[in-house]
Order: structure tokens, then sequence, then C-alpha cells
């Protein structure tokens, strides 16, 4: 309540604070092996993780991977598709704070070089995503 004297015509009038809370995801991907040998497996392990205080809606995750690895199998909290290079995790409808979603992309290496695979993330908080990079060296026997 907040009144205002020193005026010709007092006044009172109320207001209300309502504080909300925001989401926060990170991502975070990370190789199980490295270096991949030509020929070998290795594993991606990606996270989504809301440290905010708000739930995030609407959370698409994909990632870009390089030649030299093939993608061989993929499991998380939502389905995993792949078209060429591009691994796409079915959309999660949302997060709560403090919530984690995961996925495993398996992938053999079928080439050398230093190389990056790419996360990507978008959500209805973060419309201009986020993305994660992850280095790996790729090996010939």
């Amino acid at each position: 309540m907040a009144d205002g004297f020193c005026v010709v015509d007092p006044a009172r009038a109320s207001i209300q604070t309502v504080v909300e809370g925001v989401p926060a995801l990170r991502l975070e991907m990370i190789d199980t092996v490295d270096p991949v040998i030509n020929g070998e497996m290795s594993s991606y392990r990606v996270r989504v993780k809301n440290q905010g205080t708000a739930e995030d809606t609407d959370i698409s995750v994909t990632v870009r991977l390089p030649a030299e690895l093939q993608f061989v199998d993929g499991n998380g909290d939502s389905s995993v598709s792949v078209n060429n290079s591009l691994v796409t995790f079915a959309k999660l409808d949302n997060l709560q704070p403090g919530e984690t979603a995961e996925w495993t992309i398996d992938v053999k290496g079928v080439g050398s070089g230093k190389i990056k695979s790419t996360a990507n993330l978008r959500s209805a908080a973060s419309t201009g995503g986020v993305s994660e990079d992850e280095p790996t060296n790729a090996v010939s026997r």
C-alpha cells in the first residue's frame, strides 16, 4: 500500500509483486573414448539440465556428427533418429527445475583427424539456441 502526501488530492494505491522463476538449461556433451580408433566404437553422452527455478518447454536437441564418425545407435529420454550425420532427439514437452534429460549416441570411427561433434539445443526460453562442441581425435590403426 502506498499513500501520497503533500499533494492537492491525497491518493492511495496498491501494488502487487509477482516473483516468477526462470528456466536455465545447461547443455553438456562428452565423448567416452578419445581417441576413437578407425573401426572401433565410442559413445557420446548428451545431457540437458534445468538449473533454473521454472520449467522450460518445447526442448529440441540435435547433434551433428563429423564424417569421420558413423552413427550406430542412440537411446535416452526420448527417441533418437538420424538423417545422414544429423542425430535428432524427439522433442521433450517440458523439463522441470532440477530435472535432467540424457541420451547416449554410439558411433564407430570411420576416418581420422581432429574432429568435433556439435550439439544444439532450442527451447521456449532459449529461442536463440545453445551449442556445445566436443572435440575428439579420430585415428587410424
